[in-house]
């Protein structure tokens, strides 16, 4: 007969979010960078797709 066990390794115990241990002004900093980021990634693809930019346009 096999017995089947599931390990208890590190993954399956909780972990402790990093953003617990940076100050808000570090999460809103990287809030606005990733906002700052996607509006450019929007307007770069409304750009190519009104043919304002040329050739291959790869934002992802």
């Amino acid at each position: 007969m096999t017995t089947v066990t599931t390990p208890t390794d590190a993954s399956s115990r909780p972990v402790k979010p990093l953003t617990d241990e940076l100050p808000d002004s570090e999460l809103i900093r990287w809030l606005r960078d990733m906002m700052l980021i996607r509006e450019f990634e929007i307007r770069t693809m409304q750009a190519y797709a009104n043919a304002q930019i040329g050739g291959f346009c790869h934002i992802y």
